[in-house]
Order: structure tokens, then sequence, then C-alpha cells
């Protein structure tokens, strides 16, 4: 599966509602992450938040990319 499809499933399995981010860049954030492109680091500085939300996100991602 490729890393757009990936993170496509990623993002129809959230409930984005209350988000505050753009859904672009939190797409962004995701697609780069699976890649392999940016750290957990430079996810959390590309999207600009470090709550529980992307703190769960960031553990689920680790999980896809084994």
């Amino acid at each position: 599966m490729s890393v757009d499809d990936r993170t496509r499933n990623v993002l129809k399995s959230l409930n984005l509602s209350d988000y505050p981010c753009s859904l672009e860049r939190l797409y962004a954030a995701i697609s780069l992450f699976l890649s392999g492109k940016i750290t957990e680091e430079g996810f959390f500085k590309f999207l600009g938040r470090d709550t529980n939300f992307e703190r769960n996100l960031i553990e689920y991602l680790k999980k896809l990319r084994e």
C-alpha cells in the first residue's frame, strides 16, 4: 500500500471535526512521517502542536511504519 493510501486511511479513521489545524497540513505531516522524511520531533514541529491527540496519532503511525 502506498504512503498516500495509508495517509488517506489514517485520516478517514480520525474524528477531525474539532481539530484546529488544517487538514492539508495534517495530511502532509502524516505522509512525511510515514515516508520517513520527518522524525517524530519533526512531526510535532510541522504541526506546531503537541497535545494528547498528536501523541496518540504518532504512536499509531509508528505502528503503521513497522
